[in-house]
């Protein structure tokens, strides 16, 4: 990262605790299209009719706005992202622009001339989203072959030397092999792993897979299966290849999985202080799990919308607030749970040296 990036870090931990200072945008989520070639278990994007994607002009104009707000990362994802055609121009546009760029990936398109293109325009992180090992993998991600793919493009990622991380979803399905999840780290030279558990995500996958959790606020496994949990996370508590933050997050699975909400005060979520989600229709939202639609590229400015008083008062609110008045939902979403414990000096030092001193 540039030392621009990490002062943009700097200027956001201190506006945790002085609300009035650094209003500036530090990431922005940009779901670029809704096409995706694989049919997860998990996810309902492939499921839309309507294949939507954000054009590059429409991307464009949105980066210059963000930008006037001071944004320094940019995170791409979709549908798959590598399916849309401007990928690259956009990629390139955002590097001249000066951000730091991550893109989520299913994997399976990473052949060695799109790599190539990756480590030319300095992409500077990939994050694959390999939810298990093997035909496990295949079963999760609803087509045969895929772990194969998988292996094949982090091989082409770790020749050309392009940073990427493994970003597996955990299920009910998939929780009894994350020690074997943290091992694919090494084993496929990744640099890190980043454990999130499943959460409902209103604004992309809709009504349709909604259906499954109308009785309860969230997913929620079987007591045997949360026994087995519990007894995973304690075996990982002296895993070196997990950092501090991970741990802590992991600590959490358990009572999330229960179906019990943790709370704001519990563990830090500062994401309409810091973030912003753009859906591949182009609507605007404070946070991957909320359906609280703040406004739309096509129709509105996006410095004018993030400045404006209607994103004030929700930040105010959310301050204020013990469960997130985001969602009606259970969340504990990592995109921005984790990445609020990292801008978060004080979490930072209970979590990662306090714990560390006396041995925990």
């Amino acid at each position: 990262m540039k030392i621009s990036h990490y002062f943009a870090i700097l200027k956001k931990s201190i506006n945790i605790y002085f609300p009035f200072l650094f209003r500036d945008i530090l990431m922005l989520h940009v779901d670029i299209c809704s096409v995706c070639n694989l049919k997860c278990v998990h996810c309902q994007v492939w499921k839309n009719k309507e294949k939507l994607q954000i054009s590059f002009s429409a991307l464009k104009n949105l980066i210059d706005q963000a930008c006037s707000c001071g944004l320094r990362f940019l995170a791409i994802s979709g549908g798959e992202p590598f399916m849309h055609k401007d990928l690259f121009m956009f990629i390139a546009y955002a590097k001249k622009k000066g951000l730091f760029v991550s893109i989520t990936t299913n994997g399976t398109l990473l052949n060695e001339e799109r790599v190539k293109k990756l480590r030319k325009l300095k992409v500077d992180a990939i994050l694959i989203s390999l939810d298990a090992v093997g035909g496990k993998h295949d079963e999760m991600r609803g087509q045969k072959g895929v772990y194969e793919k998988v292996v094949r493009g982090a091989s082409f990622l770790s020749k050309y030397k392009v940073p990427f991380y493994l970003d597996p979803c955990v299920t009910e399905d998939n929780f009894e092999i994350i020690p074997d999840l943290i091992s694919e780290v090494g084993k496929l030279n990744a640099k890190n792993i980043f454990l999130y558990p499943f959460y409902i995500n209103t604004h992309n996958i809709g009504a349709i897979s909604l259906r499954k959790y109308k009785s309860i606020r969230g997913p929620k496994f079987k007591k045997s299966n949360l026994k087995k949990l519990v007894g995973i996370i304690n075996s990982l508590k002296n895993n070196k290849k997990i950092d501090c933050v991970v741990k802590a997050c992991l600590n959490k699975f358990p009572k999330y999985f229960s179906g019990k909400d943790i709370d704001l005060k519990e563990f830090p979520c500062y994401a309409p202080l810091f973030d912003a989600v753009v859906s591949f229709n182009g609507d605007i939202y404070p946070c991957w799990a909320s359906d609280m639609k703040m406004g739309n590229i096509y129709e509105n400015n996006f410095s004018t919308l993030w400045r404006s008083k209607k994103y004030n008062t929700l930040r105010k609110r959310f301050r204020k607030a013990k469960h997130c008045p985001l969602t009606k939902y259970n969340c504990f979403c990592l995109t921005h749970r984790e990445i609020s414990a990292r801008i978060d000096p004080l979490f930072m030092l209970k979590t990662c040296v306090f714990k560390k001193k006396r041995g925990l």
